[in-house]
């Protein structure tokens, strides 16, 4: 019974995080790339980070099935970027253009976290990267370790 409520919280979550990543995208995009920039305050402790990363996957996977509305790949990435924002997670967001000779450019996004590719697995090898937000805890300068001389 447990684990139907935890997954059914998922699914509920995921709904939300897509609808923000929706609304976030009708915005100017240099506000959402300042948002997918900024790093994470603190570091994961407690999770597994590759079966966080699953779950997400598998709740947006479920919203995506079942609500008849058709995500884009960018929006689905920030949604789940945005669940493993609360649990504390890094992730990198990767943005990618389709190699053509046409005027028309295809692009695709996918966000990958704990090893895993959690969105946009499927087409990603059609793309070439162009650019990507990670959001990894950034060690402030008087915490680095000192140097060995």
């Amino acid at each position: 019974m447990r684990a139907h409520l935890r997954r059914y919280g998922l699914i509920a979550e995921a709904t939300y995080q897509l609808l923000r990543a929706s609304w976030k995208l009708r915005l100017p995009f240099d506000r959402s790339a300042k948002d997918l920039a900024r790093p994470l305050l603190q570091a994961n402790r407690f999770r597994d980070e590759a079966r966080t990363a699953l779950d997400v996957r598998g709740a947006l996977a479920s919203v995506d099935r079942n609500l008849p509305h058709q995500w884009t790949c960018l929006e689905k990435a920030m949604a789940a970027r945005g669940m493993l924002r609360q649990r504390h997670i890094a992730s990198t967001l990767v943005l990618s253009v389709a190699p053509s000779e046409g005027v028309t450019i295809k692009a695709h996004a996918w966000l990958e976290a704990g090893g895993v590719i959690v969105t946009g697995r499927r087409e990603k090898e059609r793309y070439v990267p162009i650019y990507s937000f990670n959001n990894a805890v950034v060690q402030p300068p008087g915490d680095a370790p000192p140097c060995s001389q």
